[in-house]
């Protein structure tokens, strides 16, 4: 999953929570109820598919992974005997063909590894009669052979897995497609019908359909106080909204940043100026969104 896919669930999800939230409202309009269902379900599938992406390669790397060390593990412990006996006969040969070390076997390519020990398997079975001595057995030799098996059947999963993985992203492209043009064809056109009702529940809807560019997203709420009377600006006013709160600076400006996106109730006092009616304001997620109010001075 891509960056802009990640932001695009994002928008979904911030949807679904807000119409979650809103279950009486939502079943207002049948047909929006209906698309919204058909929504969740999609980004339900999504999500699954997403996880699959993850999961295909990962997965299968830790399985090969695992499969080469305990591969290189029971290898070495059949050539080192093997190799004592050969240190013993005064065979160079087969000392060559078995000197292979834990850490030098796993240091060995994944399609190499199998071919060198298979090599170290089949110098135990010629030798078999002779190593009973040194503990090596056939039982022992057939596990050997087990896992070699096994483990050069998970070499090449990788570039399976990049196939796989690549059908998926197609999947998850047509997905995307289909989950916008529900939003799009669908929620966003029957909507329409609550704003005369509902104008808040609309008003953060629309604002959660905004895709957000994660490296460039950054939601704040900037704003000036001013006079109204003479429109010079007011030092030292405070600026509430939800738990955020700023004070104007001598050019009468505030900034509040890290909000999340929604509607909130605002509110400005300032010494000498009757304080403002409690005013909405739609922070829009990704954005910088601007804000400015006029106090009137107090009645002496």
């Amino acid at each position: 999953m891509n960056a802009m896919q990640e932001a695009q669930l994002s928008m979904f999800r911030a949807v679904e929570s807000h119409g979650d939230a809103n279950p009486q409202i939502v079943a207002l309009v049948p047909a929006f109820q209906a698309s919204f269902v058909l929504f969740k379900t999609q980004i339900t599938n999504l999500i699954e598919a997403m996880q699959k992406e993850d999961l295909v390669t990962k997965g299968i790397t830790v399985g090969k992974s695992e499969a080469k060390k305990d591969l290189c593990q029971f290898a070495s412990q059949i050539a080192s005997p093997i190799f004592a006996y050969a240190e013993t006969t005064g065979n160079s040969q087969l000392k060559n063909e078995v000197n292979f070390s834990y850490s030098k076997l796993v240091q060995t390519k994944d399609d190499g590894l199998a071919p060198r020990v298979r090599n170290i398997h089949a110098s135990g079975v010629e030798n078999l009669a002779s190593l009973a001595g040194y503990g090596i057995t056939s039982e022992m030799l057939d596990q050997f052979l087990g896992k070699i098996e096994a483990y050069s059947l998970k070499v090449p999963n990788p570039k399976n897995a990049a196939a796989v993985k690549k059908t998926i992203r197609e999947n998850i492209k047509v997905m995307m497609k289909d989950t916008n043009a529900i939003l799009k064809n669908q929620m966003d056109k029957s909507i329409v019908i609550l704003k005369a009702t509902n104008p808040d529940f609309v008003s953060t809807y629309l604002a959660n359909r905004v895709i957000i560019d994660p490296p460039k997203g950054q939601t704040q709420l900037k704003g000036k106080i001013v006079n109204i009377m003479d429109k010079m600006p007011i030092e030292g006013a405070t600026v509430a909204i939800d738990t955020f709160t700023a004070m104007t600076d001598a050019n009468g400006k505030f900034q509040i940043g890290n909000m999340r996106l929604g509607t909130y109730n605002l509110e400005v006092m300032a010494d000498g100026f009757e304080q403002a009616p409690q005013a909405s304001v739609l922070i829009k997620q990704g954005k910088i969104n601007v804000f400015a109010i006029a106090l009137k001075p107090e009645k002496v």
